[in-house]
């Protein structure tokens, strides 16, 4: 008898690939072309064999269709004793296994997952074809999920159409649904619902997302959706893109960052504003803070401008009391104070009790230092976008502080040095302080504010905004109106006839210092900066702390400083300091009022307060 007639004909007749002589003389095969040295393999199927493309499921590869083999290389080490290959329920019909509840529509070829769950296969037919053609060819035209390992749509459907790398699965290595992998979780649900396009991990485990109603299919995403996503445009913005707007998210693609805990970086009015906002020319660059502006355009966000965009508007904005209960009426308007109102009279004593000597050489009236400031009028600013910022600055540094501002150090060196000014707000130390400026910029920093990016970085403390409590020492930075001298950084000398008669503007600053650094011992290449490429612009850090302090305090001769004569303050951020009261006054050689009047001036305003308020 034929040693073939003895031997079990091979399941894959002859689309066999396999070239083992054991197999061969074990198994015959129809239409073998053998030669004198066995060799069953002819030179256009070896050929064939060698440029074949490995399967992506390699060794884990349980398709035994003829023309997926012919195709697609396998390492074969799952091969039994016999060097054949062993079906799925021949290999592991000898363990326990637990049925897989996605029968045989389970594409997952996981070696673990198989070993621990049975799945009931098609019926096969003559040739021992697992898989028919047209099950196949649904595998062979697999798109890659969008949402590759992150996806958790574990629909029969869906993963018959979309491939995914199979790194996420649970220990009992299967696939688990959104719903039952994190049901013992109590998620909230996600604000953006079905469409939601966050994959980030740490989201959906902490998130609940509805899926949408998928057709009689039961494709989760059409091939035109598919398509969508493949055309997605990377957002110019990136991780730091805040529109939501679905249309938007479909249409530009995002590397998503982790969310919080809560998910709730903008409320839903917040988000359908933000549908409709305009990315702003300046981008990251833009300083404009006003509230209208971060509404109307979006803005690849830094630190300060994210959390002025979600904070800014529910700051408590409370105006002083005498600005009245219609503080703003217009975005921005100008009041001008009654002169025989107690208000004008408490801002015009300060002004006039903190003046003194100052080498008459600048701000002078025919050389001489002014005696007295005759105040010709008082305007106080209200200006709601400024104010709005202030008040959400003051807010920050109380926080920052601890609520402890009133007992710091600083506070407590104050309580034996005392500023000139009345202290406005023990809880975080606000004051009123003086500003003199050129006439060119005073309209600008009324209505924009101050801008730290065009501050001049040569001043003692680097590039802050100066202040003063002696209302004579700002006076020597307003230049004369006729020849422009006359002021600190220009030509002392001023030749103008009928000097007298010259009107002047100083700004009266409300002014948040918070904890300030008190400047006793100055030095310049710690408090200016070593060279002009490296200026200071920001206050120094506290002792053992990367805090910053919020001002700093240039200390004068008088309590203990080695560089000043008069106090100067300094801050940092443009947010720190409001204009309140803008004075004018024409400067006058008249005897020179005493400073000690400035108490009784300080308990008239704290009067003035209490009355206002009860």
């Amino acid at each position: 008898m034929d040693s073939s007639e003895t031997r079990t004909p091979c399941k894959y007749g002859k689309n066999c690939c396999r070239k083992n002589p054991f197999h061969f003389k074990k198994h015959p095969h129809p239409n073998e072309l053998q030669d004198s040295n066995d060799e069953y393999i002819s030179n256009n199927e070896q050929y064939y064999l060698i440029e074949r493309t490995p399967c992506r499921y390699g060794e884990d590869c349980y398709n035994t269709n003829p023309s997926h083999l012919k195709e697609y290389s396998h390492p074969h080490e799952l091969l039994d004793s016999d060097d054949e290959y062993t079906s799925n329920d021949e290999q592991y019909s000898s363990i326990g296994r637990i049925p897989c509840r996605y029968g045989e529509d389970c594409y997952n070829t996981n070696s673990s997952h198989l070993k621990e769950y049975s799945h009931p296969h098609k019926p096969q037919d003559a040739n021992d074809k697992c898989k028919s053609n047209d099950a196949q060819s649904p595998l062979a035209k697999q798109t890659p999920c969008r949402y590759g390992k992150d996806c958790y749509n574990t629909k029969p459907s869906h993963l018959k159409e979309y491939s995914h790398p199979h790194e996420l699965l649970d220990s009992d290595d299967e696939y688990t649904s959104n719903d039952e992998q994190y049901s013992s979780i109590g998620r909230f649900p996600c604000r953006y619902g079905e469409d939601c396009y966050n994959t980030n991990l740490s989201h959906l485990k902490e998130y609940s997302h509805p899926h949408k109603t998928q057709d009689t299919n039961d494709t989760c995403k059409s091939n035109d959706a598919q398509s969508t996503s493949a055309k997605q445009t990377p957002c110019r913005y990136g991780k730091d893109c805040y529109d939501k707007d679905p249309s938007h998210l479909k249409e530009y693609s995002h590397p998503h960052k982790t969310q919080d805990a809560n998910d709730k970086c903008k409320s839903n009015d917040a988000q359908s504003s933000s549908a409709k906002q305009t990315p702003c020319r300046y981008g990251k660059d833009c300083y404009n803070k006003d509230p209208s502006h971060l509404r109307e355009f979006s803005h690849p966000h830094n630190d300060v401008q994210s959390e002025m965009h979600q904070n800014i508007l529910r700051t408590k904005h409370h105006t002083p009391i005498y600005w009245g209960k219609k503080a703003f009426t217009e975005s921005y308007h100008e009041i001008n104070v009654n002169a025989g109102s107690t208000e004008f009279e408490i801002i015009s004593d300060l002004l006039n009790g903190t003046i003194e000597h100052h080498g008459n050489k600048y701000g002078t009236i025919y050389g001489q230092d002014p005696g007295q400031f005759v105040v010709t009028s008082i305007t106080r600013i209200h200006n709601k976008t400024l104010w709005e910022e202030y008040c959400f600055k003051k807010e920050r540094i109380i926080e920052a502080n601890g609520h402890k501002l009133a007992t710091c150090e600083s506070s407590k060196y104050l309580q034996g040095r005392p500023l000139l000014m009345p202290l406005l707000d023990t809880s975080a130390n606000e004051y009123w302080l003086f500003h003199g400026c050129d006439p060119k910029t005073l309209s600008t920093l009324l209505k924009k504010g101050y801008d730290c990016r065009v501050s001049s970085v040569n001043g003692m403390f680097g590039g802050g905004f100066y202040l003063a409590e002696n209302s004579s020492k700002s006076n020597q930075y307003i230049p004369c109106p006729s020849c422009q001298q006359n002021c600190i950084d220009r030509d002392s000398n001023c030749k103008c006839q009928n000097q007298q008669d010259f009107q002047f503007s100083i700004i009266f600053y409300r002014t948040v210092l918070g904890d300030m650094h008190i400047v006793k011992e100055y030095k310049s290449e710690i408090y200016c900066g070593t060279d002009v490429s490296h200026p200071v612009r920001r206050p120094p850090k506290k002792p053992n702390s990367d805090d910053l302090y919020d001002s700093i305090i240039g200390e004068c001769n008088k309590y203990g400083g080695n560089s000043l004569r008069y106090r100067e303050f300094v801050v940092y951020d443009t947010a720190q300091a409001y204009p309140e009261y803008v004075i004018k006054y024409k400067r006058s050689t008249e005897k020179l009022r005493s400073p000690s009047n400035i108490n009784s001036v300080k308990d008239r305003y704290y009067t003035f307060i209490k009355t206002n308020s009860s």
